[in-house]
């Protein structure tokens, strides 16, 4: 997922992706596909979606950016258990 902050602003109003997509005028796949970042939100999607939710989408539309220690963490451990 790239817009975690956004997921989670919609998840606690209670805002389901159908609603949002229909708000955008857009379909609830195409949604899914922003979401995931396979498809770029628009500058005016995303002004709507900060207004539709009430926070500003400087903060909605933040990427996650995984430190490189974190992701040395994801690194099969092998044969942990014996």
């Amino acid at each position: 997922m790239k817009w975690p902050y956004l997921a989670w602003a919609l998840h606690s109003r209670r805002i389901i992706y159908l609603d949002a997509a229909a708000a955008l005028k857009i379909s609830s796949s195409t949604f899914t596909h922003k979401m995931q970042g396979r498809i770029e939100f628009a500058p005016h999607e995303q002004t709507r979606l900060a207004e539709l939710i009430g926070l500003r989408k400087e903060f909605l539309f933040t990427e996650i950016v995984v430190p490189e220690s974190a992701r040395l963490l994801r690194q099969p451990l092998g044969n942990f258990f014996a």
